[in-house]
Parts: C-alpha cells; structure tokens; sequence
C-alpha cells in the first residue's frame, strides 16, 4: 500500500473510532435519566455469545418490581458496556491518529494502546457472565448459568497476542541494534 493512501486511509480510520467513541458516551448519558425517571427503559441489552452451557430456571413472572428491578439492571450493564466501547474505540482512534501522522506501529506506546484496547474487549466479552446474569439472578431470583465464548472477547484475546507479537518484535529490534 502506498504510503498516501495508508495515512489517509488512517486519518479516516481515527475519525470513524473517535465518532463512534462519542456515540457510545452519548447513548449513555440519555439512559441514566430512566433511573431517575419512571419512563421504560429505552437503551437494551441483549448478550450475544456462542454458549457451551446454558441453565437458566425462570420463576413465575415477575413482579413488578421485579420487572423495574430487571429493567434497571439491563440500564445499567448497557450503560456500562456502551462506555467500556467507547473507552475502546476512543483509544482505537488513538492508535489511528498517531498512524496518520506516520508514527511507526512498532512502538512500546502503540502496544500499550493495543493491550489496553485488547483488556477492555475482554471486559466487554465477560460482562454477560461476570455482571449482567449474576445481577439479574439477584434481583429477580432467577437463575441464570451461561458458559461461553463473546466475539467481544474473541478480538479481545486476538487483540493482546497481537500486542505481545508486537512487544516481542520491540525486544528483537532493541536486541539486534544492540548486537550491531
């Protein structure tokens, strides 16, 4: 690829992150006034993850308090997961923008920024099983028992070996201008 194209194509690339991060902070703040409010809740949270095992036994329907407890809960780990992407696509755009000023991705800052990028979608691949079912399960006395792989947590691990990869190649690089 030329080097142009690969900086404008990076310079697009941070722009697009750095949107999208600010989407994902602005689709938060809305859904925290439903806590105060009695309005439904318009922001929803619906796990997506390829299960090996899967218990959930479901009590007669809930109450209504139940049903407040249950939206709040499903406000609350939206909230949470839409911060955590924007936290992750904002220092995406990072790692773009330091590209499109032709900054070397070879750099100890740039696995940095991949390692943490990689620890929040990992974060995000276990919020399901970590927070969204237990929290469920205690307001609502439900069960809820999900093993399983996210996609979210997929590009998270993918994400810190590629910045291990990276490190290692730093270590080789410092190495071999120390050998010459």
């Amino acid at each position: 690829m030329e080097t142009k194209k690969f900086l404008r194509l990076t310079s697009v690339l941070a722009f697009f992150f750095k949107v999208t991060a600010l989407f994902g902070f602005a689709a938060s703040l809305p859904a925290l006034t439903t806590l105060f409010t009695q309005q439904k809740n318009w922001l929803s949270y619906q796990p997506q993850y390829f299960s090996f095992f899967t218990y959930s036994k479901v009590h007669t329907p809930l109450s209504g308090q139940e049903e407040r407890f249950k939206e709040i809960i499903t406000m609350f780990v939206a909230v949470f997961a839409a911060f955590i992407f924007g936290l992750a696509f904002l220092k995406i755009s990072q790692l773009f923008k330091c590209l499109a000023q032709g900054e070397t991705p070879f750099a100890l800052s740039k696995v940095k920024i991949l390692k943490k990028v990689g620890w929040l979608f990992v974060l995000l691949g276990l919020t399901p099983q970590l927070l969204y079912y237990p929290l469920l399960a205690l307001m609502t006395h439900d069960i809820y028992v999900t093993f399983g792989l996210s996609s979210e947590l997929i590009i998270g691990l993918i994400l810190l070996v590629v910045a291990e990869v990276f490190r290692y190649g730093l270590h080789l690089q410092e190495f071999s201008e120390d050998v010459v």
